[in-house]
């Protein structure tokens, strides 16, 4: 972008007149839209193909940390281990992730089938459809 017009002064200008909020909200058109960011409709924009991107980095990186601060363990599995591990605290989040002790415990002894186990009899493996199948697919290959 060729900056002739201030960008930064523009930035605030526009986040003074159309608000800020880094959560979803209903803007005052009629019908309302779903609105984000800086007046950001959804509704009718979306988001880009980078933005989707961008934002999937993002929150990969929020579940690596929180499973490097609360299991620092889950780095020393097998790289197949680990991204089972990142798609279950994606998925669930870190505090459901936590209910499953069991898991956790076969998971950080290298307990291949005893974690596929604990997988396949929990709820979240009934509810997620093929991710279930194939996270226990991707343990049982190491």
């Amino acid at each position: 972008m060729n900056d002739t017009f201030g960008l930064s002064m523009l930035q605030s200008d526009l986040i003074k007149d159309e608000g800020y909020s880094a959560l979803p909200y209903l803007d005052t058109a009629n019908p309302p839209n779903i609105s984000i960011g800086v007046g950001r409709n959804l509704t009718i924009v979306g988001v880009s193909s980078d933005e989707v991107i961008l934002m999937l980095n993002n929150d990969i990186s929020r579940a690596t940390t929180a499973l490097d601060l609360s299991y620092p363990w889950w780095r020393t599995l097998p790289r197949g281990a680990q991204r089972v591990m990142l798609n279950l605290v994606f998925n669930m989040g870190l505090k459901t992730f936590s209910g499953f002790v069991k898991f956790l415990g076969h998971m950080e002894k290298q307990e291949w089938d005893g974690a596929i186990q604990e997988l396949h009899n929990s709820k979240w493996y009934t509810e997620v459809g093929e991710r279930g199948p194939r996270m226990c697919a991707r343990l049982a290959a190491l």
